[in-house]
């Protein structure tokens, strides 16, 4: 009877601390949300109005963006003398990033493209690291462009004290993750022990569907490989990351001139980096889902875009970048299981 309580007192905390943060998310995205109610309709009526030429020229970019990720897969496959097309590295990026989004984040995106990668090149070291890396470098490039997007906005005045407190409270929480897998490529054996107390700690606390020893065992297996990229070419990768970051936000450029209201590069690239960086940090929500897009069109509001503009062009953008790719790698999810299944056959 005395032994029920503990994990009674443990359920009931981890309730407590799910729906704690839950109503954090919900609340961020309610007091971005809120002032852009009323301008719903008149988004929808403005996105029928948009100009054609330029949402072929932002889809043409967001194209393009994806092939800066499949040239960081060939790259690093090349780098181990393995080959793996661009085409078939977009295909199983776009595919795992589909499979995170429902199974275990992050880390079920990781497995994922590690799993279909090796079935392409057949060398589980190279797989883990097309599995880890392509990703953080995205993730790194993000969070620094944050860090731009967040002293932009207080140099200019378009922050409110609450904003500037929650920003910089994600940002500081990044800013730690990114560090904290820095220090881990110098000290493979304590990070990699963290690695393992923290998986086990999402699977059994968030309910994640997590193999931690998978995990740990493909993180061991890219960190022998990543020893082994610093005397390679290693900007080869870092490019392609530069050239998904830099096209996805030329999309978003091109949409403000479909929208008939164009703003500065500048303005774009503060309104980019934060709201996808908070989208990140509330991995309760799938792919930041309601943070970025009322985030973003908090930020460019304040750049004096009309609420109701800023928000068409945000829903298109997140249409472009996140909507039709997560239904495209689903589709993909299907295509690469039933090329997976030939192949044992």
């Amino acid at each position: 009877m005395q032994q029920g309580i503990p994990q009674k007192s443990s359920s009931n905390r981890r309730q407590i601390f799910q729906t704690v943060g839950l109503l954090l998310v919900l609340g961020l995205a309610i007091h971005f949300l809120l002032p852009q109610v009323k301008s719903f309709r008149q988004a929808f009526e403005i996105i029928s109005h948009m100009k054609w030429q330029f949402i072929i020229l932002a889809i043409l970019a967001e194209t393009i963006s994806y092939f800066g990720v499949g040239y960081s897969m060939h790259a690093l496959s090349a780098i181990y003398r393995q080959k793996l097309s661009i085409l078939n590295g977009i295909i199983i990026f776009i595919a795992g990033s589909s499979v995170g989004l429902v199974a275990g984040g992050m880390f079920g995106t990781i497995i994922s493209i590690a799993h279909w990668t090796r079935n392409q090149l057949s060398d589980l070291k190279t797989a883990s690291v097309l599995g880890i890396l392509p990703s953080f470098l995205n993730t790194a490039f993000i969070t620094f462009l944050s860090l731009f997007s967040l002293t932009h906005l207080l140099i200019v005045h378009e922050l409110s004290k609450l904003e500037i407190i929650i920003f910089t409270v994600v940002l500081m929480i990044l800013f730690v993750i990114v560090g904290f897998v820095i220090w881990g490529m110098r000290y493979h054996g304590q990070f990699l022990n963290d690695l393992h107390r923290l998986t086990v700690w999402l699977k059994t606390k968030l309910h994640r569907p997590l193999d931690s020893e998978d995990i740990v065992d493909k993180t061991r297996q890219a960190f022998l490989a990543l020893d082994e990229i610093r005397n390679g070419k290693w900007h080869l990768p870092l490019s392609g990351a530069l050239i998904y970051i830099a096209f996805d936000n030329l999309a978003l450029f091109f949409l403000f001139f479909a929208a008939g209201h164009p703003i500065s590069i500048l303005e774009v690239l503060a309104g980019y980096g934060l709201p996808l960086l908070m989208g990140k940090a509330a991995f309760i929500l799938p792919g930041g889902l309601g943070i970025v897009e009322t985030t973003m069109t908090a930020i460019f509001s304040g750049y004096g875009v009309p609420g109701s503009t800023a928000f068409a062009v945000v829903l298109v953008y997140r249409f472009l970048s996140f909507w039709f790719t997560t239904i495209m790698g689903f589709i993909l999810v299907i295509y690469l299981n039933h090329m997976t299944t030939r192949q044992t056959e």
